[in-house]
């Protein structure tokens, strides 16, 4: 979330078009019945940026980390307050952020990348600030970081019928 000091013209617009609902809509179920939001929402807070990469995992050791990932999602979103992410991470049930970043490694499916984000940012989808201002709506942008996953996203828009 930029500062409304420093920009107010940005953080005008993320504040209007760029926040998910803390409450969900019907949008972030859609599909097969879901317990959760199908766009992340809340995302974790992170220090800093980092790169999750699969990594083999017995099916304890991803159940555990299933379990500490999902109470970091029902802290942050019961809007429990916590002074910075080391004490989140206490709460949740993690040492450090090392072991944060193993859990991610371990229930991930496909690279990704976790952006460094503070408490004040678990609802803000990301953007570019430039395009942001430009287009003035919604936008969503992510690093690919699956070739496969590329070409299903843009095959999918190609194929998409007109309503």
């Amino acid at each position: 979330m930029p500062n409304e000091t420093d920009d107010p013209e940005l953080h005008e617009i993320v504040s209007s078009v760029q926040m998910h609902s803390p409450n969900h809509s019907a949008s972030c179920r859609k599909g097969k019945t879901r317990k959760k939001c199908r766009f992340n929402f809340p995302k974790p807070c992170c220090p800093e940026t980092f790169i999750v990469e699969p990594v083999d995992s017995d099916d304890e050791n991803r159940s555990a980390s299933e379990k500490l990932l999902q109470q970091m999602v029902t802290v942050l979103e019961s809007g429990n307050d916590f002074n910075d992410i080391s004490e989140l991470y206490s709460m949740c049930g993690f040492q450090n952020f090392k072991e944060f970043q193993d859990a991610m490694k371990v229930v991930a499916r496909k690279p990704s990348v976790v952006l460094k984000r503070d408490k004040g940012d678990i609802f803000v989808n990301n953007y570019n600030p430039e395009v942001l201002r430009a287009w003035n709506a919604n936008i969503d942008i992510q690093y690919v970081l699956d070739p496969y996953s590329c070409i299903m996203y843009i095959i999918s828009y190609i194929a998409k019928s007109e309503s």
